[in-house]
């Protein structure tokens, strides 16, 4: 820092006295380093979890895209094929026991 210019030393992205002084007074007082440390190994350990359910998610996803497209997609097909078919063929007997009736109707007069 000594023999610089002043845009040099701006330039070099220093810590702001204050945050050096701030840290100074959470790393000497014995309670507050407790917390600061707790909190660090916290957040290491939230970051490992995230890492490692990123991690089973890569590997899973091949697995579950074969499942999907091997086992699930077929069976909504055929679901999908049958129940269209249920309907279809309700609404046929459906259609078939209407015109029945119209066709009695029409005799009894």
């Amino acid at each position: 820092v000594i023999g610089r210019s002043p845009e040099e030393i701006s330039s070099q992205n220093l810590p702001d006295f204050a945050e050096v002084g701030t840290a100074w007074e959470i790393l000497s007082d014995p309670k507050q380093r407790k917390r600061y440390d707790r909190t660090l190994r916290a957040e290491e350990f939230t970051d490992a979890v995230e890492k490692m359910a990123d991690d089973m998610t890569k590997k899973a996803a091949p697995t579950a895209r074969r499942v999907i497209e091997n086992v699930a997609m077929p069976f909504l097909v055929r679901t999908a094929t049958t129940t269209i078919a249920s309907v279809t063929a309700a609404a046929e007997d459906l259609k078939a026991s209407k015109d029945k009736k119209r066709g009695n109707l029409g005799s009894a007069v």
